[in-house]
């Protein structure tokens, strides 16, 4: 079993916006920690140390806090306007036999067949919610797609699930991936280009005005 990441965090007493704000500037991210029976806690952490955490693709970590470490999840993120910077984190605390939901990407392996054969592959889900146990927390779900052909689909009931994790959601009609026929303009644009039609010229002249040599 592989042991969590560790990271650092030390618990703030100044909050608000104005306080978040000196964190960022001094390099640290304003966090809160909270759980089931516990005050929620206000706590920094260190922005690169977390932005290393990220590249695991893992969404547990233990917090190191006072001399001990807390096994966390991370539960959201706060970003800017424009989705690039992180402006806070929320932690839940995970205790052991604890039953967790939480969100996990979706990845799409190989190339529709019905792709190759000129339909038009769409995705319409891009995470799924999970129910699961901590260390059963899977990276992503895989939807391999490679032998969907043209009016084929994925449907929350088709994922292929890791052992130990379950769909939040009890209906699985949600379309989650599609491999539809060409448009109908598209096809009518290749009906026009095989033909070799074009378009008539239009002609404007002028009337000569009466009396006008």
């Amino acid at each position: 079993m592989d042991e969590n990441q560790v990271l650092s965090a030390r618990a703030r007493t100044e909050v608000g916006s104005r306080a978040s704000r000196r964190l960022r500037r001094e390099g640290e991210l304003p966090a809160l920690l909270s759980g089931p029976g516990e005050e929620p806690v206000s706590l920094a952490i260190s922005a690169s140390d977390f932005e290393l955490f990220q590249r695991t693709a893992t969404q547990l970590v233990d917090l190191e806090l006072e001399g001990e470490k807390v096994e966390v999840l991370v539960r959201d993120l706060q970003l800017d306007a424009l989705g690039e910077k992180i402006l806070h984190i929320d932690f839940d605390r995970v205790t052991r036999g604890q039953v967790l939901e939480l969100t996990v990407p979706i990845t799409f392996f190989g190339e529709p067949a019905g792709a190759v054969d000129g339909g038009i592959f769409q995705t319409h889900l891009d995470n799924v919610n999970v129910r699961c146990l901590p260390r059963a927390i899977p990276e992503f779900i895989e939807v391999d797609v490679r032998e969907l052909g043209i009016g084929d689909e994925v449907r929350l009931r088709d994922l292929k699930l890791p052992e130990g994790v379950a769909l939040v959601s009890e209906e699985g009609d949600e379309m989650v991936a599609l491999v539809s026929a060409p448009a109908a303009e598209e096809e009518e644009e290749e009906l026009l280009g095989e033909e070799g039609g074009e378009e008539p010229e239009v002609l404007t002249a002028k009337k000569e005005k009466e009396g006008e040599d």
